[in-house]
């Protein structure tokens, strides 16, 4: 089982939706980053709000109202994502 890129782009869509890409520039949707190659998509965005990748996983594994996938924080400013 692997997360579509379709599912991975839902994931960048709640992510906006909670914070304003237009305010903090635009985060990027990475598959098979090298820093974390199990997650088969990583949103990562070093310039976005302090510590939002915690904060929108609420520091546990969620499915981020996303079927098919759960994310996780791999620092502050990445998100992994991956199939549940």
């Amino acid at each position: 089982m692997t997360v579509s890129e379709t599912q991975a782009r839902s994931v960048l869509a709640a992510v906006a939706e909670q914070w304003d890409p237009a305010l903090w520039g635009a985060p990027n949707l990475i598959a098979d980053w090298d820093w974390y190659p199990d997650a088969p998509w990583t949103l990562v965005w070093e310039e976005g709000p302090y510590c939002w990748a915690i904060e929108f996983s609420g520091n546990q594994p969620t499915d981020a109202g996303v079927p098919g996938v759960f994310v996780e924080p791999h620092t502050q400013w990445a998100l992994g994502i991956y199939p549940s």
